[in-house]
């Protein structure tokens, strides 16, 4: 009797965060890195970014989990650089800065958003996790049905 393949192939393409724009998302940064020179720096070392996990909550009840994320923005980067070490729970939208430039940040959750997010954390405790397919076109929206425990990780 032979084992069964368990090993996937490499996961090919770049993955950023505001790719997953309106959807739900739980966000968990692990640190700022500071000093990073890319294609869009005006001199070397002018660029920060946060490293972050991620999972993006479907609808429908499945998840896809995104670890070790590099994200910039300055939006995003400031707002993830003040929850070092706690989920965040909200949804990447492009907002108009105060000097009226376009930046990306996380806002607030809707009440669907934090069933989703604690559904997600209970399967996971359970072992039940259900994650979605490579590509997931559909937007989120209402929560799966189900009653959530009272207790809100997310506050």
């Amino acid at each position: 009797m032979s084992m069964p393949d368990p090993f996937s192939n490499p996961q090919s393409g770049f993955v950023k965060l505001q790719d997953y724009a309106d959807h739900a998302l739980i966000v968990t940064p692990r640190q700022i890195v500071h000093g990073i020179t890319t294609s869009k720096s005006k001199s070397p070392g002018d660029t920060s970014a946060a490293d972050v996990d991620a999972v993006v909550l479907y609808a429908d009840g499945t998840v896809k989990e995104l670890p070790n994320l590099r994200v910039f923005g300055k939006g995003l980067v400031a707002q993830f650089g003040r929850s070092i070490g706690q989920m965040v729970i909200g949804r990447i939208s492009m907002e108009k800065s105060t000097n009226g430039n376009d930046v990306w940040i996380m806002g607030n959750a809707t009440d669907e958003d934090r069933a989703l997010g604690i559904a997600y954390l209970t399967a996971k405790a359970n072992g039940q996790l259900k994650t979605a397919p490579a590509a997931q076109p559909q937007m989120a929206g209402a929560a799966a049905g189900g009653s959530a425990p009272k207790v809100d990780p997310f506050a």
